[in-house]
């Protein structure tokens, strides 16, 4: 009398639904996930906001490379904003941890690696120099550079190495540190000097013979070639060893 539902018991109608249920549960599923746990997007921004505002007053460029997090990880998503904050004993350059903090209903807290490479303009090497070359303008150049963890170890002001000696070879392209120079010798023992004797309103000049090695500004000894006395003075930029009476 009734004609039978085909679709009802039809195998073919059941396979092609399987899927489409197993897919909506899944996603639904996922959804709910989402909703309950914290991204890793926003712990990472969160680490990444905390970094750049420590940074901000500081002089030169920084750069701020954020490390990644554990794709298991999950945590309650967070009923309060994110807090930032720098661990005990933690610091600002270089290969650091981020502390990442929820003081919500469910609270937690990690830290996120991250590294904040400093970057700097600063003497560069012009091509290869030899051990013991007088640094002139032709042989240094100003540039970007990394300088993370160097501390004072490099030179800013090029007008600092100029005149200056290198004690190795340097390659190009390379940071010019302070432990790579030395000021230039200008008197060695046994030369022959001019002794610049100043006191109050006078000055005499004689000849003396140098008694030791040393660079402008240094103290050495002399010997006055016609008194045959010994005195001490400081060596000038042109060589005058100059003695105050």
């Amino acid at each position: 009398m009734f004609g039978r539902d085909e679709t009802a018991t039809d195998p073919t109608m059941i396979k092609t639904l399987i899927p489409t249920l197993l897919c909506l549960l899944l996603c639904a599923g996922g959804a709910a996930a989402a909703q309950t746990t914290e991204s890793h997007r926003a712990i990472l921004d969160t680490a990444r906001e905390f970094l750049a505002g420590q940074l901000a007053g500081r002089a030169g460029k920084t750069e701020i490379r954020m490390g990644s997090l554990d794709r298991r990880l999950r945590l309650a998503r967070c009923d309060a904003p994110l807090e930032g904050y720098l661990p005990p004993g933690g610091q600002l350059t270089g290969n650091t941890s981020v502390g990442v903090r929820c003081t919500g209903t469910q609270p937690w807290k990690l830290y996120v690696p991250a590294r904040v490479a400093v970057i700097e303009k600063v003497v560069v090497s012009r091509g290869f120099l030899a051990r013991g070359t007088v640094l002139g303008r032709e042989h240094i150049v100003v540039a970007e550079r990394e300088v993370t963890g160097a501390g004072h170890g490099y030179i800013k002001d090029p007008r600092e190495a100029l005149g200056m000696v290198l004690r190795q070879p340097v390659q190009d392209g390379l940071v010019v540190t302070p432990a790579m120079l030395t000021r230039q010798t200008l008197v060695r023992r046994g030369d022959e000097v001019l002794i610049l004797s100043q006191g109050g309103a006078f000055e005499v000049r004689m000849k003396g013979s140098a008694l030791g090695d040393g660079a402008e500004g240094d103290r050495i000894r002399v010997k006055n070639l016609n008194s045959r006395r010994i005195v001490e003075g400081r060596i000038a930029a042109d060589g005058t060893v100059v003695v105050q009476m």
